[in-house]
């Protein structure tokens, strides 16, 4: 735990090296331990070592298949990396189960662009925006999103609900 603890530290303040050794020496007195493990895989990232990354936060999972955390992290590493498609399942995965976390909005958003769905994209954004209290800006990727977005899904009637809402809340203040 103290090996632990001081390599999250080091990583915190960029002392990537020694915080690298130290979460090593840790997995080896206790490999499978789901906070360990993906707290190496984000601070992994933090580096930008993705692919090593990318290997320690599905370990991660393997051990805990609840660690938001992680699954939120591997998703930005595969995105990272090009991975699309397992970036969107992931992504989704994790947002039925924080569907108000503006960090997996966000993240959605961009796969969706790389994915060439603008419709969803903007309606990520638009979500994402809305979450951070930037009424202007959620509103414009709404209306983006409508136009973009198949008029007999879902995802339309909630962005048209989501418009007149915003247009509402914007004449309230």
């Amino acid at each position: 735990d103290s090996l632990y603890g001081i390599a999250v530290s080091e990583a915190k303040i960029g002392l990537e090296k020694e915080s690298y050794q130290n979460f090593l020496t840790a997995l080896r007195l206790n490999s499978n331990d789901a906070d360990i493990l993906s707290d190496f895989g984000v601070s992994l990232f933090g580096f930008g070592k993705f692919q090593e990354a990318a290997a320690y936060l599905r370990r991660a999972i393997a051990a805990d298949n609840e660690n938001a955390e992680a699954k939120l992290y591997l998703g930005k590493a595969l995105l990272t990396m090009g991975n699309i498609a397992e970036t969107l399942a992931l992504l989704k995965e994790s947002e039925k189960k924080r569907p108000d976390d503006p960090d997996i909005c966000y993240n959605l958003a961009i796969a969706y662009g790389k994915s060439a769905d603008s419709g969803l994209s903007h309606y990520y954004f638009a979500r994402y925006f809305k979450m951070k209290g930037k009424v202007e800006s959620a509103l414009f990727h709404f209306k983006k999103a409508l136009n973009e977005l198949p008029s007999g899904g879902g995802k339309f009637a909630e962005t048209k609900k989501e418009i007149d809402s915003l247009k509402n809340r914007a004449k309230k203040e």
